[in-house]
């Protein structure tokens, strides 16, 4: 059971991409704000105001382009043939290209007059067809005629043939059906959002698969039985349609029948078993009707089907008063009528028996209003500030600087235990809301790894007081929980778990330490990267030249060009577009990958020399590129700037001079003017080395639990699947340098590099299985999204931040 301000919120961050709509005027400035709850009522209420408004995100450019092309060349060849002779030719040439770019557009508005009717035209056109507008009208997606693959057809018919496309990829086997490509990809998501969008403004969707709100308790009495094999028997009958309550209890029981064998398939009230397997499987995975249907159907057709006549007829009354007060004063609906709403909707969920605990709803609102997870970043943000400022100098109470630097480390602690403490708290309250343990879906793995890597660090801090720990537990942390928080492939809502997770022993036993083991080997991976930093910023008997650290700069940079001309069809020269397509990207792929790996080792050790020479000014740089960098984002997702700044700042360019400074920032701190600081590697390396083996403790108890609960659950103890093999690659891999260090045949600067190239194998585990492969019979951590290519960069970012190490300590010793 869910409070209405969860779903809509939701719903909203799904259809819009964010959790409030901000209405924008032509002049791209925001004219109206609506919270979650009133756009969704308001959807319904006044539809004809919303399909006007940019409300569905379009976050994919081409895609943009692809449904935008065809209207916006149509209004070109419409304005050139009301210009005079020279602005009217350069229009219809214009029309005429084979494809529309913003520059072209501007450019035409500039040489029409930007003052003049034409010239706004253009420029408007120009800023929907380029990366300032990243939303379009419903009414746009279902009425423009887009150009593709030689036809002229609708958006919602070209989505409903790729979704048919990929529905027999999936059960027909991807040799008759070619895979979808990414900009079908993309469309199906934009589908999904725009159908979204429909059912809860007609409060109509798919009986297969509603979309609707879902708010009202399903019956599970004998009479909502009897109604349902009523419901299928006549469906199953040619000349019989279905109403609205009939298709979605008749899909139900489907679903539910798909879900046995076939020797157990029955009709409700035919099988006393099968009627007890059916409610229980009702309770679980279908307990909720869809607002439409139960505003829509006939009110004895409710009734028939379990309902309670008299509380169904308060419930309709009072939602369709609360539609008639939104239609006549949007967004400032009496507290009274939305008060006869709640109290209508929890007398008929009542009469039901099903309806949900008020005090978890109240719970999860306050989850919602307070927010632990979202604030959890800002205060790992000011420990890490923190802590940093207060790195390379010593906490002497004797002076002033001392007492200074005391104060700053002390703070810088305290905005590490402000982290802890709120994630902790929101754990908490997920936990009594969701009744399982905090480890169920990917966005609480990602945040759990956040506070047991935050943890772990403090607790080392406190053993050792060498503010290492503390710094790599608030920097790793702060990563994580601002994953969690914008990557739009982790879903932060509390769902129903699977059957096979619902048991908090094994869950607790099993997930927990497993993901608690990722933990502390990205923990042990931040003090390797504090040792690179280490070597990258020391002062050796040598110093190398800047024209000897950039050589691998100097071979890198074509290699990458390069491959981003093979990646990039728009680019590529004709030799290389006869080749075949598949083994060209994977070709390029592999230069550009090499080339930006080269390119990041030679950036990286110039970076730690100038840390070197000039620590401060290197500290007031980074600050400088950090400060604007963050700005930038900040500003776009708050949609504070728009128009060609937004776009800007949007790029990978900004966000790599938000890196940049940050990585400036650190080695600045970093650097000491003496000679190589060993007593600082050594340190950061039996850190590191811990870690790893609190890490590997707690994989190999994870993973033997796990292995009692297979064989419970599913009858072995193994069964070679991708999720199992990749746990123990994972523990072979971290147990190598382990070994190697025990043994003595491992430097101190092999055991902390080893950290961070170890910690490949756990990507590849977590991130990789889940996202990438999708099969096997752990299933319930599949997730749909993310983006490969983002996650092979900063695994190549980390990489190159020893391979610069490496690098430099091997110029200097020469």
């Amino acid at each position: 059971m869910k409070p209405l301000n969860s779903m809509a919120a939701e719903e909203v961050e799904r259809i819009y991409g964010r959790s409030a709509i901000k209405l924008l005027g032509p002049d791209g400035k925001a004219t109206a704000s609506w919270e979650p709850v009133a756009a969704v009522l308001d959807w319904s209420a006044r539809p004809e105001f919303w399909d006007d408004q940019d409300i569905i995100l379009v976050d994919y450019p081409p895609l943009k382009r692809l449904l935008l092309e065809a209207s916006i060349r149509e209004q070109v060849r419409s304005l050139a043939g009301v210009e005079t002779s020279v602005v009217g030719k350069l229009l219809q040439a214009l029309a005429a290209q084979p494809e529309l770019a913003e520059a072209d557009l501007r450019a035409a508005a500039h040489q029409a007059g930007e003052a003049s009717t034409t010239g706004k035209t253009l420029d408007a056109l120009a800023a929907k067809i380029g990366g300032d507008l990243k939303w379009l009208s419903p009414r746009v997606l279902e009425k423009t005629q887009l150009q593709h693959e030689g036809r002229t057809l609708t958006f919602p018919r070209w989505a409903g043939e790729i979704l048919d496309k990929k529905d027999r990829t999936r059960f027909g086997g991807t040799g008759a059906v070619p895979e979808l490509t990414l900009i079908e990809e993309k469309a199906t998501e934009l589908a999904e959002q725009f159908f979204r969008y429909q059912a809860l403004r007609e409060h109509k969707s798919p009986a297969t698969k509603p979309l609707d709100l879902l708010v009202i308790p399903r019956p599970s009495a004998g009479t909502y039985a009897k109604y349902s094999a009523e419901s299928f028997e006549k469906g199953m009958k040619p000349d019989q349609t279905l109403s609205p309550l009939e298709a979605n209890v008749a899909n139900t029981l489907v679903e539910f029948l798909q879900s046995l064998p076939s020797k157990e398939w029955a009709l409700p009230g035919e099988d006393g078993m099968f009627d007890q397997k059916f409610g229980l499987w009702l309770g679980d995975r279908s307990p909720w009707l869809p607002l439409g249907v139960v505003i829509q159907s006939d009110e004895s057709e409710l009734s028939r089907a379990g309902l309670p006549l008299k509380q169904v007829v308060a419930f309709r009354k009072s939602y369709r008063d609360l539609e008639d007060a939104e239609r006549a004063e949007p967004g400032n609906v009496p507290e009274a009528v939305v008060v006869a709403v709640i109290t209508a909707a929890r007398d008929l969920g009542a009469s039901l028996g099903r309806y949900g605990d008020s005090t978890a709803m109240a719970r999860e609102s306050r989850l919602n209003r307070f927010a632990p997870f979202s604030k959890a970043p800002m205060a790992y943000a000011l420990g890490l500030a923190l802590l940093l400022a207060s790195l390379g100098t010593k906490a002497d109470l004797r002076t002033a600087a001392g007492k200074r630097s005391a104060a700053v480390y002390g703070l810088g602690m305290v905005g590490l235990m402000a982290g802890i403490a709120l994630q902790l708290y929101g754990f908490l309250l997920r936990s009594r809301i969701a009744r399982w343990g905090p480890v169920t879906t990917m966005y609480e793995t990602v945040v759990w790894a956040a506070l047991a890597t935050a943890t772990l660090g403090l607790a080392i801090e406190l053993l050792w007081r060498k503010k290492y720990a503390a710094l790599a537990g608030s920097g790793v942390a702060l990563l994580a929980t601002l994953l969690a928080e914008n990557a739009s492939c982790l879903d932060p809502s509390i769902q129903a778990i699977p059957l096979v997770l619902r048991t908090n022993r094994w869950l607790v036993g099993h997930v927990l330490p497993i993901v608690s083991s990722y933990a502390a080997f990205a923990l042990a991976m931040g003090f390797g990267l504090l040792a690179a930093g280490c070597c990258l910023t020391a002062t050796y008997r040598r110093s190398p030249s800047c024209r000897e650290l950039a050589w691998p700069l100097s071979l890198g940079m074509p290699l990458y060009v390069l491959g981003r001309f093979g990646l990039d069809p728009s680019y590529r020269l004709s030799p290389l577009s006869m080749l075949d397509a598949r083994w060209l990207e994977y070709a390029s792929s592999g230069v550009a990958a090499l080339g930006g790996g080269l390119t990041l080792v030679g950036g990286f050790s110039l970076l730690g020399e100038l840390a070197n020479r000039s620590p401060r000014r290197a500290c007031v740089l980074g600050v400088v590129l950090a400060a604007a960098g963050s700005a930038g984002v900040v500003a776009v997702a708050t949609g504070t700037v728009q128009g060609p700044l937004a776009s800007a700042l949007a790029s990978s360019d900004a966000w790599l001079v938000g890196l940049v400074g940050g990585a400036l920032i650190v080695m600045s701190r970093l650097a000491v003017p003496t000679r190589e600081p060993v007593a600082r590697i050594e340190t950061l390396a039996g850190f590191s080395f811990r870690a790893m083996q609190v890490g590997v403790l707690l994989l190999a108890a994870g993973a033997i639990l796990g292995a009692a609960w297979a064989r419970k659950v599913w009858g072995g103890y193994w069964r070679w699947e991708p999720k199992e093999v990749w746990v123990l690659i994972t523990f072979l891999v971290y147990l190598a340098p382990l070994l190697g260090r025990f043994t003595g045949r491992m430097s101190t600067f092999g055991l902390a590099a080893s950290s961070v190239v170890c910690f490949m194998s756990v990507l590849v585990s977590w991130y990789g299985v889940n996202f990438a492969l999708r099969v096997g019979m752990h299933n319930f951590g599949f997730t749909e999204g993310g983006d490969g290519r983002i996650v092979s960069t900063c695994a190549l970012a980390l990489l190159a931040v020893v391979g610069a190490a490496a690098w430099r300590r091997s110029r200097s010793q020469s």
